[in-house]
């Protein structure tokens, strides 16, 4: 019982701690991108891009380590907002 107990409890640990960790690193490392590339000058590779790096490689490499993809995406969202949206075009 106290084993079962211990694995639920790092489990636990490793979603609340790990999820919102992973999506701000992955948040950082999205406005960084954003920040490097001039994407005003191509418009199509923008949103395409945008949703990759933002929603799908979050996500997935929160669900191959057995964690929250939800919690990341939202974590990566909020830590990433304030510095992609000035490198972004305005469409």
């Amino acid at each position: 019982v106290a084993k079962r107990f211990f694995w639920f409890v790092a489990e636990f640990l490793m979603d609340a701690i790990g999820s919102p960790t992973l999506g701000i690193v992955m948040g950082f490392a999205v406005a960084l991108v954003f920040k490097h590339v001039d994407l005003r000058t191509q418009p199509t590779l923008e949103l395409p891009l945008f949703l990759l790096l933002l929603m799908y490689i979050p996500f997935l490499l929160a669900e191959y380590l057995h964690m929250s993809g939800i919690v990341t995406i939202f974590f990566t969202g909020m830590s990433a907002r304030r510095y992609v949206t000035p490198n972004v075009s305005d469409e």
